[in-house]
């Protein structure tokens, strides 16, 4: 009598094959991770390997190094804008080239400090607002310094 293979008996014997183990397992964590359910065991055991070495992940770093470039040019603009202002209260004229410069400023700063309310920003309200209301005023009168090249 000839006894015919059961699936038990097929799946002992490719199991039994060397590196099929290995091969299942790696299949099976892809196919979850590629699945629509948030797993995603890839990225969970390199966390725990990158916690073990004590490494920060890349993406960590690069968020806090674009944290200090933002505060470093926003405060730099903030320097650009009181020095304007300090210019035009010293009776210091300027071209309307410069001064499209400042607006410029004035506006990527008031963007910034509005999506982040922990930057401090009291120190340039009086001057923003004196610098827009003589550009105004400069406007309607279109009374801009013009630089004479020789």
């Amino acid at each position: 009598m000839i006894l015919s293979p059961t699936l038990y008996d097929f799946w002992t014997e490719f199991v039994s094959v060397p590196g099929v183990k290995t091969g299942l397992i790696i299949v099976l964590l892809s196919a979850v991770e590629v699945s629509p359910v948030k797993i995603n065991p890839w990225s969970w055991i390199g966390g725990i390997i990158g916690k073990l070495l004590g490494i920060k992940t890349l993406s960590d770093k690069v968020d806090a190094l674009d944290e200090k470039v933002d505060i470093n040019q926003a405060t730099t603009i903030r320097i650009r804008i009181l020095r304007f202002e300090d210019e035009v209260q010293n009776n210091i004229e300027h071209s309307k080239d410069s001064w499209d410069q400042v607006m410029d400023d004035i506006n990527r700063y008031e963007e910034y400090t509005e999506c982040h309310p922990k930057f401090k920003n009291n120190i340039t309200e009086a001057s923003i607002n004196h610098l827009k209301k003589k550009y105004d005023e400069l406007l309607e009168k279109r009374a801009w310094t013009i630089t004479l090249v020789k």
